[in-house]
């Protein structure tokens, strides 16, 4: 049950990660627009 959250959290992780960058993405498009 442990590993199965585990791996769940690390998923989630990544996509809050690629969610970041996006957003850091958008935000440097803006500001040198």
């Amino acid at each position: 049950m442990d590993q199965i959250i585990i791996i769940i959290i690390r998923w989630n992780n990544r996509n809050y990660y690629n969610m970041l960058v996006a957003f850091m993405y958008v935000k440097t498009n803006e500001m040198f627009a």
